[in-house]
């Protein structure tokens, strides 16, 4: 699943790169530089003001759109995160239940500590 959203990060990232340097007329590290302020939802540089409709167009359609989803993958991410440190702690606090647990034989209504 992981590799999915990788791959899913990477194709907006690249869309991005080539409509700025195709409507923004820039250089690859400008372009580069701009898909990330606009995909990580920090927004645009001074540099790159949106003139033609063409720009204005593609800019708010490609800020919107990766902005929810780069987010969308984020906290799907930190939720698995989440849910797989809560896992492991709810394992740990099994297993040291169980082994506090098997030091008790029970007998006749009685629990001798063997040990």
């Amino acid at each position: 699943m992981f590799i999915y959203l990788v791959v899913i990060l990477l194709i907006i990232f690249i869309i991005g790169i080539i409509g700025f340097r195709f409507f923004f007329d820039v250089g690859w590290v400008d372009a580069f530089f701009q898909t990330g302020l606009a995909t990580s939802t920090l927004g645009l540089s001074a540099t790159s003001v949106a003139e033609t409709n063409s720009q204005k167009l593609f800019l708010v359609i490609y800020a919107l759109t990766s902005s929810i989803i780069f987010l969308g993958i984020a906290s799907h991410l930190v939720s698995d995160f989440i849910r797989m440190h809560d896992e492991k702690l709810k394992n740990e606090a099994l297993e040291q239940r169980q082994a506090t647990m098997s030091m008790y034989i029970p007998s006749r209504n009685r629990y001798h500590v063997v040990g």
